[in-house]
């Protein structure tokens, strides 16, 4: 969905949903929006005490990573002597659903956490024993080799996209956003709808539509 982050959703910019949940959480120093996109800046600037940052070409490309987005912007509010970043929190605005509560709640389960970094997961829709692959054949290989009730197998979670947290020390170009084994903060499958597809957006607004 090419300019997805300005697409109207629900009344307002889909990128609109996170700055205004980073906001209202209450948790940052400096809350940073950085893009290519003038438009997307332009939005972002019509907050208060938002900081935009202009990302350059080759941090816009299919191949560049959050990690290089986030590391140079923490490099480029450094070079303007802004003050002195220890944690670092990204939020991806393709998660609109995900509400300042959840922001409050991560944050401080990372505090008071034993691990170096804390990412927002939710519980699978369906058993991992019940997937697989496809091989040359069309035949489904990599099934687990006895089926059973959903109930008997036990829970497992996926990353969201909704929150990532981890310490400004943690933060390099060309390096990993998450290492280790990180916190989790587990947040319902009903708001964990990270947008990728038009359906996805159509069913975001039904969603908040219906709030």
């Amino acid at each position: 969905m090419p300019g997805k982050n300005l697409i109207d959703l629900a009344g307002k910019p889909l990128i609109a949903w996170t700055i205004e949940a980073a906001i209202k959480s209450g948790v940052f120093d400096d809350i940073v929006v950085s893009s290519d996109d003038g438009h997307i800046l332009a939005v972002a600037s019509k907050y208060d005490d938002i900081i935009t940052l202009k990302r350059p070409d080759h941090l816009a490309s299919d191949t560049a990573t959050t990690t290089d987005a986030v590391a140079h912007a923490l490099e480029e509010l450094e070079a303007r002597g802004t003050r002195a970043h220890d944690v670092v929190v990204v939020l991806q605005p393709t998660s609109p659903l995900r509400q300042a509560e959840d922001i409050i709640a991560a944050f401080k389960q990372f505090v008071h956490g034993q691990s170096p970094a804390l990412v927002s997961v939710c519980e699978l829709d369906h058993p991992i024993e019940w997937s697989g692959t496809l091989d040359s054949n069309g035949r489904l290989t990599g099934l687990s080799s006895a089926l059973h009730r959903s109930q008997d197998y036990k829970k497992r979670y996926r990353l969201n996209g909704a929150i990532y947290i981890c310490h400004r020390d943690d933060i390099q170009f060309g390096g990993p956003l998450l290492t280790g084994e990180p916190l989790a903060y587990v947040m319902p499958r009903s708001r964990s709808l990270d947008i990728d597809t038009s359906i996805d957006f159509k069913l975001c607004e039904l969603i908040l539509n219906d709030d």
